[in-house]
């Protein structure tokens, strides 16, 4: 296992932090307001450094068999870069507002022009059932064969509430985070998925996850509506994504 995560992530190594990349160019300029420029100078070589030599701690949960993979590989940098500044006593309260200021940002970019308009067509098409009742049986197998990383249930849907949703039960960004020491950061991984749920328009609906101490995530969507954050961990208004999409 450890050999097949290693591998699996290595491959896709640049990929994940080219993308990573838009988000530290949002960051950088408020980073400066707490650290000196040499300061951040070493710290963006530690966490490159430090990310390469995290790559066969990232679970391996199917790899391309499995579409949670994704979600796994492109958070992992941002759990690294926080390990990083967190042995440099920068405090959560600090970075926290920072962070979700570049996810702000940086999946408003996402969802811009063409691009944009490709991801929400195939993210609809994602999200239709008859896709999804295919996709479960996957997952299903696969949360069978990675427990200690990854177990998924499906739920039904409750016809005004929701169409469709799952349990998260076992959660590979959460394991990837306690690996690194870095747990502090892990609820505000779990806000991307709001900054995408109100530019896709998925329909979102959360109020719990295993990031905030509960046992499992429940995930529910509603497609067409905009996302309900019922969790815990809120975004500040200022910080919520904009509407203009």
């Amino acid at each position: 296992m450890y050999k097949q995560s290693k591998n699996y992530y290595l491959e896709k190594k640049n990929a994940i932090l080219n993308s990573f990349s838009t988000l530290l160019d949002i960051m950088i300029p408020d980073l400066t307001e707490y650290l000196e420029s040499d300061d951040l100078n070493e710290i963006l070589s530690e966490f490159k450094e430090s990310f390469n030599n995290s790559l066969s701690d990232i679970p391996y949960i199917g790899g391309r068999k499995n579409f949670f993979s994704r979600n796994l590989a492109y958070s992992s940098p941002a759990i690294v870069f926080w390990k990083v500044l967190k042995d440099r006593n920068v405090s959560i309260e600090k970075f926290a507002p920072i962070y979700l200021k570049a996810l702000k940002l940086g999946v408003k970019k996402e969802y811009q022009g063409f691009k944009g308009l490709i991801m929400r067509f195939f993210q609809k098409l994602l999200i239709r059932k008859t896709f999804l009742r295919i996709a479960w049986k996957n997952q299903e197998k696969l949360s069978k064969k990675y427990t200690n990383n990854f177990i998924v249930k499906p739920i039904k849907g409750k016809e005004k509430e929701f169409d469709f949703g799952y349990l998260m039960l076992q959660c590979p960004i959460v394991e990837f985070g306690k690996s690194q020491n870095a747990e502090e950061i892990l609820p505000f991984v779990c806000a991307y998925d709001w900054y995408r749920a109100y530019h896709s328009r998925s329909g979102l609906i959360r109020s719990k996850t295993i990031a905030e101490g509960n046992k499992y995530c429940d995930f529910k969507f509603k497609p067409g509506n905009l996302p309900k954050n019922l969790q815990k961990t809120q975004i500040p208004d200022k910080l919520k994504p904009e509407m203009d999409c």
